[in-house]
């Protein structure tokens, strides 16, 4: 193939933009991000699919890492009347736990709009939903409470009560 079809040539989130070098009979390409960044790369560990993005498909505060993350999030969400109900994986428990495997990582959804929304979420905190949809992930329908209180969140969530006021 010759260099000047690469050009322009995409590759997962890569985009060939010109030859870098032939070092020792291995052609360089230099490709730009879709997140912005330009670098020279192995032609063939890109055509390979060895690589496909400039590293910022692993940094989970990415741009272009938030942006799939949440498209994937969004596609496993079915939004009924006020309750976002959650078509993804959850954990086989007493209690229903959502979660979404994304680049060979877990995340619980629930925790990530609430941190989205400027909750902090580090440390021993959980996560009780408030209404009567089992499967809801709709923050605003989910309490914070320290991991020292869940049981008696979880209890007081069964019986229906809400913990709103606590």
């Amino acid at each position: 193939m010759h260099i000047k079809e690469l050009i322009g040539k995409k590759y997962g989130f890569l985009t060939i933009t010109g030859l870098a070098k032939h070092r020792e009979r291995v052609l360089h390409v230099i490709c730009e991000c879709e997140c912005g960044v330009s670098a020279s790369y192995i032609l063939e560990n890109i055509e390979r699919g060895k690589i496909k993005s400039c590293g910022c498909m692993n940094d989970s505060k990415s741009p272009l890492f938030l942006k799939m993350f949440k498209e994937k999030l969004w596609s496993l969400i079915d939004k009924h009347e006020d309750c976002w109900i959650w078509k993804g994986g959850h954990r086989k428990s007493k209690y229903f736990s959502p979660w979404i495997n994304f680049k060979n990582k877990q995340y619980n959804p629930v925790r990530f709009f609430a941190e989205e929304q400027g909750e902090d979420v580090h440390g021993n905190w959980a996560f009780v939903r408030q209404c009567n949809t089992p499967l809801c992930v709709n923050p605003s329908h989910h309490v914070k409470v320290s991991i020292a209180n869940i049981q008696k969140a979880i209890t007081k969530e069964i019986k229906g009560e809400y913990l709103r006021n606590q």
